[in-house]
């Protein structure tokens, strides 16, 4: 019978043998926390309790971490309840028994809930349609129900391409649906976020622990306003929406001009505001740039090209609601090079040639200022 092969014994790793020889304890801690990161069931388990952005952050550290990361963030994506046709009751019964069933348990799949209000089936909010009181009556008592049981911590609300919707009546059901206080991420699109209606409606609530604001359209009346929403959101850390050079002075006296993320120079800016932003240094990942570009001369240039510069590294999109002000700024010399930015958002692309496009594209200035973004330019989210 052939001799069975000696066991080799597994030598320790490199970043072990370094140790000192007096250092044994020390040696044993760091096999066992070292076991405990290269393994991967261990791994998946200790992220999965991670929020998203913590998550972005470890895939970053090395190949196994960037593989369990991505898988989790991948389930959350792919578990997002999209409710666009909710006047059917018969669908909201069929979505409970789903939630109920057996095979889930009571582990729901679903982390957040899209509202979708861009077609005409969703006319129990609706102006143009008249639904009985019975069957609103009921399509609220079930959502309620959903929404006990899966507990929702993220929630959009898509009012794109929507003429007849009733967006008050929207805002004071969602608020009596979900309890706000559980809400972690909340985003609108295709609406005008009126805040000081919000602000009512909530009757002195507070989103205690809403980290993320996303509304690409938002006004306020009054910078006061502006410090009434910061306080209603006490946990926020990501302002994603924009904030109009006037308001960036609540920000600072709140200590929380970090959370801004997406400015709207939407008209002038002075030189006392450009120099206040750049000195606070938020970190901006988006800039909307005003229609009147070339209009404002060259002390308006010199005070956004300040602001651009503090923010090179953290820049990635560009909006422009005419294709004229990004001509106008793609031919402005003192716009350093933003290698980072990879997206550029136009709202009005209705005049837009391929032959115009190439021009643009093909101009030094254009290749200078966004070397990375060599696609044509989307349709903007604003």
């Amino acid at each position: 019978m052939p001799k069975k092969a000696k066991r080799q014994e597994k030598n320790p790793p490199t970043w072990v043998q370094s140790c000192p020889p007096d250092t044994e304890e020390l040696q044993e801690s760091a096999l066992f926390k070292g076991s405990i990161v290269s393994n991967p069931l261990l791994v998946f388990e200790i992220f999965n309790h991670l929020s998203d952005s913590v998550l972005l952050s470890s895939s970053l550290v090395c190949k196994q971490w960037n593989a369990v990361s991505r898988e989790i963030l991948r389930r959350h994506r792919r578990t997002f309840l999209n409710l666009s046709s909710i006047d059917g009751i018969s669908s909201l019964e069929s979505l409970i028994k789903l939630i109920d069933s057996p095979i889930l348990g009571n582990n729901h799949p679903f982390r957040g809930v899209k509202f979708n209000f861009s077609d005409d089936h969703f006319h129990i909010f609706n102006k143009k349609f008249k639904a009985t009181q019975k069957n609103k009556e009921k399509t609220f008592q079930l959502l309620t129900e959903i929404f006990q049981k899966i507990q929702v911590k993220n929630i959009t609300l898509n009012f794109s391409q929507v003429n007849w919707i009733n967006e008050e009546m929207v805002f004071k059901t969602f608020f009596l649906l979900i309890p706000v206080e559980r809400i972690e991420f909340f985003k609108t699109e295709g609406i005008s976020l009126d805040w000081t209606t919000v602000l009512e409606l909530l009757g002195g609530k507070q989103f205690l622990n809403l980290k993320h604001l996303d509304t690409c359209q938002f006004h306020l009346e009054k910078p006061s306003h502006l410090r009434m929403v910061l306080d209603v959101c006490p946990s926020m850390t990501e302002w994603f929406m924009p904030v109009f050079p006037g308001h960036v002075r609540d920000f600072v006296d709140t200590n929380r001009a970090s959370m801004i993320k997406k400015l709207d120079i939407c008209g002038n800016i002075s030189s006392e505001e450009a120099h206040l932003i750049e000195e606070v240094s938020p970190i901006l990942r988006e800039l909307e740039i005003s229609n009147k570009f070339k209009h404002y001369g060259s002390a308006y240039i010199q005070n956004i090209s300040r602001i651009i510069a503090a923010n090179v590294q953290s820049l990635e999109v560009f909006h422009f609601h005419f294709l004229g002000a990004f001509e106008a700024f793609i031919h402005t010399e003192e716009f350093p090079s933003l290698v980072n930015v990879r997206t550029i958002y136009i709202t009005d692309r209705s005049f837009f040639k391929s032959d115009h496009v190439d021009e643009i594209i093909s101009n030094p200035g254009y290749g200078r200022i966004f070397p990375n973004v060599k696609l044509p330019w989307l349709m903007s989210r604003s």
